[in-house]
């Protein structure tokens, strides 16, 4: 699945109203399918698999990534010593990390996760939350991806949120299924790892 192109898109609502907001910037990431980040490979250019999207008058945002792929954590140091204490594997699932700031709303951050990833029961981290787990789908008469990702975003204002600008938020995500939305339970948002 790693490498394959996906185009991802969705629309950003607010969550009392559930109108469409406007001008939300979205920053993603990801591993490359070595499963490593720019930072972490050489050969890759930097900001690599990186990016920053702002959301349209109608509150939908689109960008063409990858399929993303599973990676170990470095086992060889602290880190590794720690897993083997704890008895934990060092593999993180494939996710897509997301970022999406807003100057009127709580700041949301997670990873999202394909559902059919071996790691999801055992991520090293403890990251993965049921509603962070994606779909990625067939992609018909685009002749740039192959795969199709929708992902729906509910933020809330930050009125509501006692420390708006800080990890993890208030603000929840839903993902479409079957036509209907699903809510999330916003105390499981992931950390942004």
């Amino acid at each position: 699945e790693s490498g394959r192109v996906t185009f991802m898109h969705g629309v950003i609502k607010d969550m009392d109203t559930g109108k469409p907001i406007e001008g939300a910037v979205l920053d993603i990431w990801q591993a490359s399918a070595n499963g490593k980040y720019d930072f972490q490979d050489p050969a890759q250019s930097e900001n690599n698999l990186r990016g920053k999207f702002r959301s349209d008058k109608d509150g939908k945002f689109h960008w063409y990534c990858y399929h993303p792929t599973a990676y170990s954590l470095p086992t060889d140091g602290p880190a590794g010593v720690l897993l083997r204490l704890m008895d934990r594997s060092p593999w993180r699932p494939a996710h897509i990390h997301l970022m999406i700031t807003h100057p009127e709303y709580a700041t949301v951050i997670n990873q999202l996760y394909p559902n059919n990833d071996p790691h999801l029961g055992d991520d090293s981290v403890f990251a993965v939350k049921d509603d962070l787990i994606v779909d990625f789908k067939p992609r018909k008469d685009d002749p740039k991806a192959e795969l199709d990702l929708e992902f729906n975003v509910t933020m809330a204002l930050k009125k509501h949120h006692p420390n708006p600008n800080s990890a993890p938020p208030v603000s929840s995500f839903e993902r479409s299924m079957g036509g209907a939305k699903k809510p999330t339970n916003p105390n499981q948002a992931a950390a942004n790892l």
